[in-house]
């Protein structure tokens, strides 16, 4: 809505175009996410040990698959942009570099919907939803007019970390040190 007003409909129609591509890598999370649920909420019942050494490996293995996706998409953004939607979008490329970025949050994010299920701490959802809408606001009214629609991937980017990571680093230290990828044993909930 505001790429459209701000800057037009060619501007809403290139960001539209890079919004799939990048968000096609999603699936991923989300298919491991669901597959592991038991065994997260089984090692929960084990003890908090391996409920987090668990969770832990889950998070490193993210961070891995995003820099292999981020890599993949740096690399190969031009040829796919111009293959589906050819050359008329080429100043798509840029902005699938960047918004291709938002998949380290996303991934994260839904790693630690285990951990706020498991933990009862669901309360944070609702914290990380509006602190991810008021930061993009505020973000793309500042950047809009600055980068256009290569603002508009930052503020995408900002967005999601806000929520995902500022959020759980004040009110889930713990969460925000596994996501990390780190051993949270000796930081208090």
């Amino acid at each position: 809505l505001m790429i459209k007003n701000m800057l037009g409909d060619h501007e809403l129609g290139i960001f539209a175009a890079v919004i799939p591509i990048s968000s096609l890598w999603n699936m991923i999370p989300m298919a491991i996410c669901t597959s592991i649920a038991p065994l997260i909420a089984r090692k929960r019942k084990d003890g908090i040990k391996a409920f987090e050494k668990t969770l832990v490996l889950m998070f490193r293995f993210f961070w891995v698959l995003c820099f292999f996706i981020v890599t993949l998409t740096l690399l190969f953004s031009g040829l796919v942009i111009r293959l589906m939607y050819g050359q008329a979008y080429e100043e798509a490329i840029p902005v699938l570099n960047i918004y291709v970025l938002t998949c380290i949050p996303i991934f994260m994010g839904l790693g630690q919907g285990l951990w706020l299920l498991n933990e009862r701490k669901s309360y944070l959802s609702p914290l990380q939803t509006i602190t991810g809408a008021i930061v993009s606001i505020i973000t793309n009214l500042i950047f809009l007019p600055l980068w256009g629609i290569k603002g508009a991937a930052i503020a995408a980017v900002l967005s999601q970390i806000s929520s995902c990571f500022v959020i759980n680093s004040i009110f889930a230290r713990k969460l925000f040190v596994m996501q990390m990828g780190f051993n949270s044993s000796k930081i208090e909930k």
